[in-house]
Protein backbone atom coordinates (compact mmCIF):
# COMPACT_ATOMS: atom_id res chain seq x y z
CA UNK A 1 0.00 0.00 0.00
CA UNK A 2 1.75 3.00 -1.28
CA UNK A 3 1.33 6.53 0.11
CA UNK A 4 0.03 8.92 -1.74
CA UNK A 5 1.96 12.63 -0.96
CA UNK A 6 0.96 15.95 -2.12
CA UNK A 7 3.65 17.62 -4.15
CA UNK A 8 3.29 20.57 -1.25
CA UNK A 9 4.16 18.17 1.63
CA UNK A 10 7.23 16.52 -0.68
CA UNK A 11 8.29 20.20 -0.52
CA UNK A 12 8.34 20.19 3.05
CA UNK A 13 9.75 16.72 3.77
CA UNK A 14 12.70 17.55 1.48
CA UNK A 15 13.17 21.03 2.67
CA UNK A 16 13.22 19.64 6.61
CA UNK A 17 15.67 16.74 5.81
CA UNK A 18 17.86 19.18 4.66
CA UNK A 19 17.78 21.39 7.32
CA UNK A 20 17.97 18.28 9.72
CA UNK A 21 20.74 17.15 7.96
CA UNK A 22 22.68 20.55 7.23
CA UNK A 23 22.02 21.41 11.42
CA UNK A 24 23.45 18.04 12.42
CA UNK A 25 26.73 18.47 10.50
CA UNK A 26 26.41 21.83 11.48
CA UNK A 27 26.39 21.27 15.01
CA UNK A 28 29.59 18.47 14.62
CA UNK A 29 31.19 21.10 12.36
CA UNK A 30 30.75 23.43 15.32
CA UNK A 31 32.22 20.89 17.65
CA UNK A 32 34.80 19.51 16.28
CA UNK A 33 36.56 23.47 15.66
CA UNK A 34 35.37 24.21 19.36
CA UNK A 35 37.72 21.12 20.13
CA UNK A 36 40.60 22.35 18.21
CA UNK A 37 40.47 26.11 19.48
CA UNK A 38 40.33 24.50 23.10
CA UNK A 39 43.41 22.44 21.56
CA UNK A 40 44.91 25.49 20.71
CA UNK A 41 45.52 26.63 24.22
CA UNK A 42 47.66 23.69 24.68
CA UNK A 43 50.87 25.23 23.08
CA UNK A 44 54.11 25.73 23.97
CA UNK A 45 55.85 29.22 23.03
CA UNK A 46 59.77 28.83 24.29
CA UNK A 47 62.37 31.53 23.32
CA UNK A 48 64.82 30.67 20.68
CA UNK A 49 67.71 32.96 19.78
CA UNK A 50 68.04 36.75 19.89
CA UNK A 51 69.95 38.16 16.99
CA UNK A 52 72.02 41.66 17.19
CA UNK A 53 71.31 43.24 14.17
CA UNK A 54 72.99 46.86 15.08
CA UNK A 55 74.55 48.09 18.63
CA UNK A 56 75.63 51.49 18.91
CA UNK A 57 74.97 54.56 21.26
CA UNK A 58 72.25 55.53 19.00
CA UNK A 59 69.88 52.39 18.41
CA UNK A 60 69.73 48.80 19.37
CA UNK A 61 67.88 46.62 16.83
CA UNK A 62 67.63 42.84 17.23
CA UNK A 63 65.39 40.14 15.71
CA UNK A 64 63.80 38.06 18.54
CA UNK A 65 62.49 34.81 17.79
CA UNK A 66 60.18 32.45 19.35
CA UNK A 67 59.58 28.73 19.12
CA UNK A 68 55.61 28.21 18.75
CA UNK A 69 54.21 24.67 19.21
CA UNK A 70 51.08 23.62 17.60
CA UNK A 71 49.44 20.73 19.42
CA UNK A 72 46.18 20.77 17.68
CA UNK A 73 44.94 19.47 14.31
CA UNK A 74 44.59 22.54 12.63
CA UNK A 75 47.03 24.89 10.90
CA UNK A 76 46.64 28.45 12.35
CA UNK A 77 48.14 31.89 11.27
CA UNK A 78 49.40 34.49 13.73
CA UNK A 79 47.84 37.60 12.20
CA UNK A 80 48.97 39.70 14.89
CA UNK A 81 51.81 39.74 17.17
CA UNK A 82 52.31 42.67 19.80
CA UNK A 83 54.97 42.61 22.40
CA UNK A 84 55.40 45.10 25.70
CA UNK A 85 58.96 44.80 26.34
CA UNK A 86 59.74 46.43 30.08
CA UNK A 87 63.74 46.60 31.33
CA UNK A 88 63.88 46.79 35.03
CA UNK A 89 60.41 46.83 35.53
CA UNK A 90 60.09 50.17 33.20
CA UNK A 91 58.53 50.25 29.70
CA UNK A 92 60.73 50.53 27.25
CA UNK A 93 58.46 50.07 24.23
CA UNK A 94 55.69 48.26 22.11
CA UNK A 95 56.73 46.44 19.07
CA UNK A 96 53.92 45.08 16.77
CA UNK A 97 53.79 42.82 13.81
CA UNK A 98 51.06 42.15 11.33
CA UNK A 99 53.31 39.98 8.94
CA UNK A 100 51.17 36.65 9.07
CA UNK A 101 53.30 33.50 10.24
CA UNK A 102 51.53 30.27 9.08
CA UNK A 103 52.21 27.44 12.11
CA UNK A 104 51.57 24.07 10.90
CA UNK A 105 49.20 21.61 12.62
CA UNK A 106 50.62 19.54 14.96
CA UNK A 107 54.15 20.99 14.57
CA UNK A 108 56.66 23.76 16.05
CA UNK A 109 57.39 26.75 14.12
CA UNK A 110 59.71 29.69 14.28
CA UNK A 111 58.03 33.07 15.19
CA UNK A 112 60.15 36.68 14.73
CA UNK A 113 59.77 40.11 15.39
CA UNK A 114 62.47 42.98 15.14
CA UNK A 115 62.58 45.45 18.22
CA UNK A 116 64.76 48.44 17.62
CA UNK A 117 65.40 51.30 21.05
CA UNK A 118 67.41 53.68 21.56
CA UNK A 119 70.06 52.64 24.70
CA UNK A 120 69.81 56.51 26.01
CA UNK A 121 66.12 55.90 26.77
CA UNK A 122 67.30 53.03 29.26
CA UNK A 123 69.94 54.79 30.50
CA UNK A 124 67.95 58.11 31.00
CA UNK A 125 64.86 56.31 32.81
CA UNK A 126 67.42 55.04 35.37
CA UNK A 127 66.90 51.30 34.85
CA UNK A 128 70.73 50.93 34.52
CA UNK A 129 74.01 52.92 34.02
CA UNK A 130 75.93 52.26 30.62
CA UNK A 131 78.84 50.60 32.27
CA UNK A 132 76.67 48.11 34.29
CA UNK A 133 74.60 47.62 30.61
CA UNK A 134 78.01 45.74 29.22
CA UNK A 135 79.43 44.23 32.26
CA UNK A 136 76.86 42.75 34.40
CA UNK A 137 74.14 41.93 32.00
CA UNK A 138 72.65 39.84 34.56
CA UNK A 139 71.14 42.37 36.44
CA UNK A 140 69.53 43.41 33.49
CA UNK A 141 65.69 42.07 33.95
CA UNK A 142 63.89 41.76 30.70
CA UNK A 143 60.21 40.94 30.94
CA UNK A 144 57.96 40.55 27.37
CA UNK A 145 54.30 40.79 27.63
CA UNK A 146 53.00 39.00 24.39
CA UNK A 147 49.83 39.54 22.86
CA UNK A 148 49.28 36.94 19.59
CA UNK A 149 46.14 36.60 17.52
CA UNK A 150 45.39 33.70 15.35
CA UNK A 151 43.26 33.15 12.25
CA UNK A 152 41.95 29.32 12.52
CA UNK A 153 39.68 28.76 9.23
CA UNK A 154 37.24 31.51 9.47
CA UNK A 155 37.68 32.31 12.90
CA UNK A 156 40.11 35.05 14.99
CA UNK A 157 40.58 34.04 18.27
CA UNK A 158 43.01 36.50 20.54
CA UNK A 159 45.57 34.04 22.63
CA UNK A 160 45.78 34.22 26.06
CA UNK A 161 48.56 37.17 27.02
CA UNK A 162 52.02 35.16 27.46
CA UNK A 163 54.63 36.97 29.78
CA UNK A 164 58.31 35.66 29.25
CA UNK A 165 61.08 36.77 32.08
CA UNK A 166 64.42 36.88 32.14
CA UNK A 167 67.99 38.64 32.75
CA UNK A 168 69.27 40.26 29.53
CA UNK A 169 72.44 37.60 29.62
CA UNK A 170 70.53 34.63 30.14
CA UNK A 171 68.57 35.65 26.91
CA UNK A 172 71.65 36.02 24.94
CA UNK A 173 74.27 33.69 26.48
CA UNK A 174 72.63 30.62 27.98
CA UNK A 175 70.96 27.78 26.00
Amino acid sequence: MAVKVSKKTGKIIVWSTAIITAGIVGYFAYKWVAKQLIKMEDYELDFEKLVLKKFDKNEIVMDVFMKFTNRSNLAVTLTEQEYDIYANGVYLTTVVNKAPNTIQANSTSSVGARISFNPAVIISKGILNPLELFTTPKKLKIKTVMKYKIKVLAFSVPIPEIVYEDTLYNIMFVD
